[in-house]
Parts: structure tokens; sequence; C-alpha cells
């Protein structure tokens, strides 16, 4: 049998949560429920569904939900600064976006290894991964090289050394 919360699939009935029991029953599906935080009765329309609340409705309306998430932006920037790219340089290396300016302006806006400009991409921040030290700003594809590095210097002395003994037999 199909369950819904709608309650045209059932004759006008839907599987509902009772209070008292805690059982999901048959019955109505509520037309009006109250928010909890503005304590205004409006209409289920206005509610999100949530399968975890009793009647699969959200206890709070979208417009309590809009302020709560518009309150929770402006409270704890960096949580929400984290998942912007100016908030990922500050959160993860440290940098405030004046001195990825800065870092760029000092390259002139070429990645600090190969002298390349990033055509569709801005460069790429690289840094120590045991110091957090930042090191410079790199193109992609200089950057990833270094990841597969492991930002050994070892590792690249010898990549090096290899590629001149080809070059010098061929």
């Amino acid at each position: 049998m199909k369950i819904s919360a709608n309650p045209r699939d059932h004759g006008g009935r839907s599987r509902v949560n009772d209070l008292r029991t805690g059982r999901f029953v048959w019955g109505q599906m509520p037309i009006t429920k109250t928010c909890t935080q503005c304590r205004h009765r409006k209409s289920v329309r206005w509610f999100r569904r949530d399968r975890r609340n009793p009647g699969h409705i959200n206890s709070n309306c979208l417009q309590c939900e809009r302020e709560k998430a518009r309150l929770r932006y402006h409270n704890s920037p960096d949580a929400i600064n984290a998942t912007t790219w100016r908030g990922k340089l500050k959160v993860y290396y440290g940098i405030s976006y004046g001195t990825y300016q800065r870092l760029l302006q000092e390259q002139d806006g070429v990645c600090a290894i190969c002298k390349r400009p990033e055509r569709d991409r801005r460069l790429s921040v690289d840094h120590d991964h045991s110091t957090k030290k930042v090191r410079g700003l790199l193109c992609r594809r200089c950057n990833a090289g270094l990841g597969h590095f492991d930002d050994s210097p070892k590792r690249i002395v010898r990549a090096l050394i290899y590629l001149k003994k080809e070059q010098e037999a061929a």
C-alpha cells in the first residue's frame, strides 16, 4: 500500500502521527498548523515537509525558517564564509583577499613555477601542509604536480635527474 502525506491519495485521508500514542494512524490531514517560532496559525502550505516531525510537517513555517537562516548567516560568518572563495582563503590558508591580491601582483599574475597565467581560473594558493605557511600562487597543473610529489624536494630532484638523463640519451 502506498503511504503518502497527500490527502488526495487515500480519499481525503492520510497517514498522520497520533500525538497521544505516538503511532501513525490513518486520519485527516491537518489543514492548518501553528508555527512554533512565531505562534501564528497558518495553512500547511506554509510549512516544509519533514519526515522527522509528527504529521511529516516541519514545526516552523517557511518565513521563520528563512529568518533563522538569515540570522545564522550574520551571526556566524566563519562557518558560512567557508563556503565562499574569499572565506576559504581566511579559513583554510589564514590569508585575506588583500594578501592574495598582493601575492598575485608580486608574481605579475602568473604561476610561480611555470610563469604562465591561468586563463579561466584563479591561481591556487600553495601552502606547506605541515606548517600551514603559504608559499605562493600556482596554476592548477603545477599545484597538482607538487601534490603528486608529496611536496618532497628529494622526489622532485630525482624526477629532474630522470628527465635530464632521458633528454641526454635522445
